[in-house]
């Protein structure tokens, strides 16, 4: 396959996308209002609690306390300046400081689809790509996480995209490295991130200056609380385990030996043989993804490193232990590199998750359906009670094994040869 030079390659105009953008100013429009008249999820209220815990005790004190649901304050430091911010803009305007905290994520994800666009013009040139970024710009996945759910982790996929898209330009890399910087100053994923990273890099002097960026910015933005008490901030930040048995075969694990579950801190902190096995998924998991970006950074050309990181993310949601709602909006843009059936399968599936998990409305319709149909199949017998619960972790199951089609459309793509369509650019290589 020939090289595509990023100097050859230009992004096609902006008119050929009016469908695109109409529908990202839908989706946009849509998430404001959620923004504004919805009060999210308890991720919402817990960080209006911690905007509490460091007026009161400081950005330090913050770390060494439990939430009001028994959560750790786990973001880096920087995020404390971010909730001062926003604390400080509710104050002022009168708007609630749910909305302050959704805002920065619905316009990320407006940046992250112009990214994507741009990241895909300059991977496959060829490709039609109004349908790719229609199934990013609709995504139900970021209208509610964006939305509603109140979190910040689409601002980290944003600088996590920008700083793809800046390490394919050539050149420098040290801007490319701030940028994951500050991917980083948002949440501690893009760790997951920095195998791919690193052995896609082609010389010693481009990943001193990315990860040294990096590093700079990070430790800046992390300024002055992380020179107060780098122990226990880095205990929290990088130590933090999630919610263990939520998610795919930790789930499973957990219905099949229900009585050897137990948390340090109910419901994180996962204790006794349970904390074993979840010891073992992450360095298997850490493992998967070291290997996986060491072999294909082998191949010639080198897949593109937007696909490398969305393989990345595939792969974490399908062995990680622990889980978060807002995790399932970390593949979404990188969906778009990857066909078209797998695509909507994960987001027509992750959308269902989060629909019956934060709103009861699905139920009101979903309700009398079922049972009507328990009527009709069991004739005269009473039908079983619609049992919620059971509803959402179904749909969990089958979106935990969609992550497994996405893996299986990255590897088809890579067995074709295409590797997200392009290969490294001769700007890349040097």
């Amino acid at each position: 396959m020939p090289l595509i030079t990023s100097a050859t390659v230009e992004p096609p105009p902006l008119n050929r996308f009016r469908i695109v953008w109409a529908a990202l100013a839908c989706a946009t429009l849509l998430k404001l209002y959620l923004a504004l008249t919805t009060a999210g999820t308890l991720d919402a209220a817990a960080f209006a609690d911690h905007l509490a815990k460091i007026r009161e005790h400081g950005g330090v004190g913050a770390y060494h306390m439990r939430g009001a649901f028994n959560n750790p304050f786990n973001s880096p430091p920087f995020v404390v300046h971010a909730l001062r911010a926003m604390g400080r803009l509710g104050d002022a305007t009168g708007l609630p400081f749910a909305f302050w905290l959704r805002l920065p994520g619905v316009l990320a994800d407006a940046g992250s689809l112009l990214l994507v666009w741009r990241l895909l013009a300059r991977e496959q040139p060829r490709r039609d790509l109004r349908w790719p970024l229609l199934v990013v710009a609709l995504s139900p996945v970021l209208v509610i996480i964006s939305g509603h759910h109140g979190n910040t982790d689409t601002v980290m996929i944003f600088f996590a995209l920008l700083s793809v898209y800046l390490a394919g330009r050539g050149g420098g890399a040290w801007l490319a490295g701030a940028a994951f910087g500050m991917a980083l100053n948002v949440k501690a994923v893009p760790l997951l991130l920095i195998p791919a990273v690193w052995f896609y890099l082609p010389a010693a002097r481009r990943r001193a200056e990315f990860f040294g960026a990096a590093a700079a910015v990070f430790l800046t933005g992390s300024l002055p609380y992380l020179a107060r008490d780098p122990a226990a901030i880095a205990r929290a930040v990088f130590g933090y385990g999630s919610l263990y048995g939520h998610w795919g075969w930790s789930y499973l694990l957990a219905r099949w030996l229900p009585g050897s579950l137990q948390f340090a801190n109910p419901p994180h902190d996962v204790a006794g043989v349970h904390a074993v096995y979840a010891s073992a998924g992450k360095w298997l998991l850490l493992s998967l993804v070291v290997g996986l970006a060491y072999g294909l950074n082998l191949r010639r050309p080198k897949p593109p490193l937007f696909f490398q990181c969305g393989l990345a993310f595939a792969l974490f949601l399908l062995l990680t232990p622990g889980f978060g709602s807002q995790y399932l909006s970390w593949p979404v843009p990188w969906l778009a590199a990857v066909g078209l059936r797998a695509a909507l399968t994960y987001n027509v599936l992750a959308g269902l998750v989060l629909l019956f998990s934060y709103w009861h409305f699905p139920h009101a319709f979903v309700g009398p359906i079922y049972s009507a149909a328990g009527r009709l199949l069991g004739g005269l017998a009473t039908p079983p009670a619609y049992d919620v619960s059971t509803v959402i972790y179904a749909l969990m199951l089958l979106c935990w094994a969609s992550t497994l089609l996405l893996l299986l459309a990255y590897c088809r793509m890579l067995r074709r040869g295409r590797g997200a369509g392009g290969g490294t650019t001769e700007r890349e290589i040097r």
